[in-house]
């Protein structure tokens, strides 16, 4: 199960060991959603994977114009395992376009965002 250099070699057991880590990444995001006082995302440029996941856990959300939006870690092979793919339905409703940016990993920009809810208003 290990190698030479001492790492694990079986791909069930290297996500199981991963496991302890991912726990604490979303602990970390549910920590910001779970805030008592209101916690507002401004963002500008690129918000990929974990930036989506961190703006979901926000109450308010505003971006810039040239915000790119992307659920990326699917174009990865990796799972969004921390929250994004449980919070951002939630935030925008059970929309077939909210499925297929899961599922492709396909870019949104900022007039999407705030077409789908997903943004409160796009900063001029």
């Amino acid at each position: 199960f290990m190698s030479s250099n001492g790492e694990i070699e079986d791909v069930g057991r290297r996500g199981v060991a991963f496991l302890p880590r991912v726990l604490e990444m979303q602990r970390c995001f549910t920590a910001i959603e779970t805030c008592p006082v209101p916690v507002i995302a401004a963002i500008h440029g690129s918000c990929i994977g974990a930036g989506i996941d961190m703006t979901c856990c926000a109450d308010i959300r505003v971006c810039s114009r040239e915000t790119v939006f992307s659920v990326r870690e699917v174009k990865l092979g990796l799972a969004a395992d921390v929250g994004t793919l449980q919070r951002l339905p939630k935030i925008v409703g059970q929309s077939s376009r909210v499925r297929e940016l899961c599922l492709t990993g396909d870019d949104f920009g900022a007039f999407e965002a705030k077409v789908l809810g997903f943004v409160s208003r796009v900063a001029s």
